[in-house]
């Protein structure tokens, strides 16, 4: 008798748990539109970071902006000027010590040598100049914008609570400001935000740099491989930096040793994953070489010339070498 009110029991609870849960799913899991969100965060844009020796480079690949105007930096952090005179020169033609904080510009060389800005980035920006820390961020221009904003308003905030001389890692300006908004949008109903973040600084306790990274559901993650990547085709971008970076036999213990060979490894790897997506024969090198900026973050603190933009002129250049090689390459395998 006993046994069959326990098996009567034990059905009856079965049975109401199973209504709970058909009757209240939908408020289990309350995130809405994640999906749509995560396609945004990778529909266009890409971004690359490669630890080197000293240094780490960071290549973005996306579609040319119609609109160049945009400066997404607060009101009352230093505004980038457009007077070339007050532009920071290099001698090396090939990069540009970035002294201003907000959106990177892309920098040619005019006949007299003098840097000038050709248009500025929607996904580079620079937090705090002179101690290495950058955000980038791909997705919807509303919420890159906002949160771009966020993350410059928390850095002025400990700036004007602390000095100017406060350092603030990657991990602090993605913990304290961008990941808790990123959360509570995310699990409150409303929209996700569509975006990926990478934060870079250099690391308070490595002669290295502090990467993380953070998704549309607000997980943070932190990199501590040679790469880093977020955006479009992020999965094939890593596959083919990990084929490239053996061809190169790199490894943690053996880093590239210059920002120009680690520029060379992100074209790289950029271009074949190009060759895999699409006909990179048929894709005009014009169209390629306008989708693509890199800068350089430097580990050492050296002043004014820790962030540094490459040079269009440079990066032409580089990314010449990289896709007359891979058309070679291309052309042998249909050969054989």
């Amino acid at each position: 008798m006993l046994s069959r009110y326990t098996h009567l029991l034990l059905a009856l609870v079965a049975c109401l748990v199973q209504n709970s849960t058909a009757s209240s799913a939908s408020n289990l899991y309350p995130v809405k539109n994640l999906e749509a969100s995560i396609t945004a965060s990778s529909s266009q844009a890409s971004v690359l970071a490669l630890r080197c020796k000293d240094c780490t480079v960071v290549v973005s690949m996306s579609p040319p902006s119609k609109d160049q105007t945009c400066n997404l930096t607060l009101s009352n952090t230093i505004q980038f000027l457009d007077d070339d005179d007050d532009l920071a020169t290099s001698t090396t033609d090939t990069l540009f010590p970035i002294t201003r904080r907000g959106p990177v510009s892309n920098l040619i060389n005019n006949e007299n040598s003098h840097s000038l800005p050709t248009s500025q980035s929607r996904i580079m920006y620079i937090l705090q100049e002179y101690h290495g820390l950058a955000l980038f961020m791909t997705g919807f221009a509303s919420d890159v914008q906002y949160l771009t904003r966020l993350a410059a308003g928390y850095v002025s905030q400990q700036e004007y609570l602390y000095s100017s001389a406060q350092k603030i890692s990657a991990n602090e300006v993605m913990r304290d400001a961008i990941a808790p908004r990123v959360r509570d949008m995310t699990m409150n109903g409303s929209r996700p935000f569509g975006i990926q973040a990478l934060a870079i600084s250099p690391s308070v306790k490595s002669n290295g740099a502090q990467i993380v990274t953070i998704d549309p559901s607000g997980n943070l993650r932190y990199w501590h491989g040679l790469g880093a990547f977020i955006g479009k085709d992020k999965a094939l971008i890593q596959k083919h930096l990990h084929k490239v970076l053996e061809r190169e036999k790199m490894t943690k213990d053996h880093l590239p040793e210059s920002w120009n060979i680690g520029l060379k490894i992100c074209l790289e790897a950029l271009l074949e994953t190009a060759e895999e997506t699409q006909n990179i024969k048929e894709t005009p090198f014009e169209e390629i070489e306008s989708e693509l900026n890199a800068m350089v973050i430097h580990c050492q603190n050296e002043a004014t010339g820790i962030c540094q933009s490459v040079s269009n002129r440079h990066l032409s250049q580089v990314l010449r070498k990289c896709h007359d090689e891979l058309l070679v390459k291309h052309d042998d395998k249909v050969k054989t």
